[in-house]
């Protein structure tokens, strides 16, 4: 009979179960555990563990992972809207209309639904 061989995880792998933040581990990691086992580590309580006090100190770790990915993504949108912008305001100066004629042509709208 061969022997069964058993995976040795970290236990801050497991936590990041436990607490619900496997989403911040790779997709390749979480596809090579197994379904069994993942679903065990989320049905595990913090609180039993001896210790989980001290987990706050991991917990603002993966706070601060998370607040870096949000980031990291409105970095790149704002990066966008930056290029879009400067290219659109290079066309507006092109195509600039005397603020004096748009304020004129208002009131003779107004009017118009007035009278």
């Amino acid at each position: 009979m061969i022997p069964r061989s058993r995976n040795c995880y970290d236990t801050t792998l497991v936590y990041l179960f436990i607490s619900g933040n496997e989403n911040m581990l790779p997709p390749e990691l979480v596809d090579s555990i197994p379904y069994s086992t993942k679903a065990t580590w989320r049905t595990y309580l913090k609180e039993k563990f001896v210790g989980h006090a001290q987990r706050m100190i991991l917990d603002e770790g993966i706070r601060k992972t998370e607040l870096y990915a949000k980031y990291k993504r409105i970095k790149k949108v704002l990066t966008a809207v930056e290029s879009i912008y400067t290219t659109v305001s290079d066309m507006l100066d092109l195509v600039k209309i005397p603020i004096y004629r748009v304020k004129k042509h208002r009131k003779s709208k107004m009017r118009c639904f007035l009278f």
